[in-house]
């Protein structure tokens, strides 16, 4: 067995408990019975993982049978990693009857004309969920098994769940496999992430119980202990009651996804009496707040009922379990990127890819504090006829050709002053996001 092969099954059961290794090594089913018995799980680590590399020599196994055994443990035990969730958008007429084969297959090759070398298993597990584990190519163009990335979806949802992947590069290429694969036409961050994969897949796809308001509260169950004052009794019960139905209907009932981490990044004006300095400071004032805890919509629910927190409770905190997310960007005005873009692109023409991408563009730019000046396009300021025309314009022009038609393109335009505001927005809005605008530096 090369350095590779020992490197990685040392490694996987290193990490592996010894209480659950047995269980995994059933699953993988490469070695036989007999195999599997003569395996001691009360000696010590060393000695076990020893034993286990001369029973993969003897059956010679390789490294694609090594990474079988990674994604059986992996699969089994998804909480040891950091999952981000992400939203596949304008879904294609066929784009839910896409079956497992042919997802397979379009995900192989989209994947493999875009990056050559790379190592691609797909494995379907027994709730439906399809698990992608994806080794990208390293500096020597061989597939780097020690960094995989994990891809988990869901077939016919438009939502997907990745981890270990820290590269924008790879990024691109994945976000496009994906897309392509899924027939759909681009796929965007939700900002929702957490160690616990089922908690962030059942707080995005809505997977708990939610309750909705009403004027009939239901009575909380009355114990039957005697009370000296029943009027007291009443009006306690009553605003428990309350109380209970308000942090429900924020929160939802019953038990909760445990969500483990909630950020809030502050982009607001300081403001302190007794700090002149820091108040009349032109930049804002950039900070983060973070909640952590086994179970952060459970502990924001219970205060919540217990009066800790007042209610109705504020947006701020109700938005984790009804918007399905975990990170939030708060400004002086209290506004959110989906706020702006609805008060700019009112009407039925925003349905258009070109329109949205700018419009969801500039909502972004004005929660930023660029370093110098920038010019927003002029079509966002537009109206009903006009605003028609020159998206009929934008529309004629021959996107191979579009230095020939600057006028037709201008009304859609970002200018910069600032290099560095430039690559910021580029690196947000293409990278990231893969918009489609027009943008460029004065």
């Amino acid at each position: 067995m090369d350095d590779l092969k020992r490197h990685l099954l040392k490694r996987l059961i290193r990490t592996t408990p010894t209480k659950t290794l047995r269980t995994t090594l059933r699953q993988w089913a490469r070695l036989s019975v007999e195999q599997q018995e003569s395996l001691d799980f009360t000696q010590p680590k060393y000695v076990l993982t020893e034993s286990l590399l001369d029973l993969c020599e003897e059956s010679g196994l390789g490294v694609k049978h090594i990474t079988e055994l990674e994604m059986v443990y992996v699969i089994d035990h998804p909480n040891q990693r950091q999952w981000h969730a992400y939203q596949l958008l304008e879904a294609a007429d066929d784009a839910h009857s896409v079956e497992l084969s042919n997802f397979k297959e379009q995900f192989k090759a989209h994947l493999a004309e875009l990056i050559r070398h790379v190592s691609i298993k797909i494995k379907k597990h027994t709730d439906e969920a399809v698990w992608i584990r994806i080794a990208w190519v390293d500096r020597s163009s061989r597939p780097n098994h020690l960094k995989p990335t994990y891809v988990v979806h869901h077939l016919q949802t438009p939502y997907v769940f990745i981890t270990n992947l820290t590269s924008k590069k790879t990024m691109a290429l994945l976000s496009q496999a994906l897309v392509l694969a899924t027939r759909y036409s681009s796929m965007k961050d939700v900002n929702l992430s957490g160690r616990k994969l089922n908690a962030i897949r059942d707080l995005l796809m809505k997977q708990f119980q939610q309750v909705f308001p009403s004027k009939h509260l239901q009575p909380l169950q009355k114990n039957n202990q005697t009370k000296p004052n029943p009027q007291i009794e009443y009006e306690q019960d009553e605003q428990s009651e309350n109380r209970l139905q308000t942090a429900c209907e924020a929160f939802g009932g019953g038990t909760l996804p445990e969500l483990d981490k909630a950020i809030y990044t502050l982009n607001t004006k300081f403001k302190d009496k007794t700090n002149q300095i820091m108040t009349e400071r032109e930049q804002p004032f950039r900070c983060v707040v973070t909640f952590k805890g086994s179970n952060i919509l459970e502990s924001l629910r219970h205060s919540a009922m217990t009066g800790i927190t007042s209610t109705p409770v504020t947006p701020i905190l109700s938005s984790i379990s009804q918007k399905g997310r975990s990170h939030f960007l708060i400004t002086d005005k209290g506004k959110t990127e989906e706020e702006i873009g609805e008060k700019l692109g009112p009407g039925n023409l925003e349905d258009d890819v070109f329109l949205k991408d700018t419009i969801r563009a500039v909502a972004w730019c004005q929660l930023q504090s660029f370093i110098d000046r920038v010019s927003l396009p002029i079509v966002i300021g537009m109206k009903g006829a006009e605003k028609e025309a020159a998206l009929a314009e934008l529309k004629s022009v021959d996107r191979r050709c579009l230095e020939e038609s600057p006028n037709e393109i201008e009304p859609f335009y970002f200018f910069f002053k600032s290099k560095k505001d430039y690559k910021m927005f580029c690196v947000e809005i293409f990278d990231r996001r893969k918009l489609k605008v027009f943008a460029s530096c004065e």
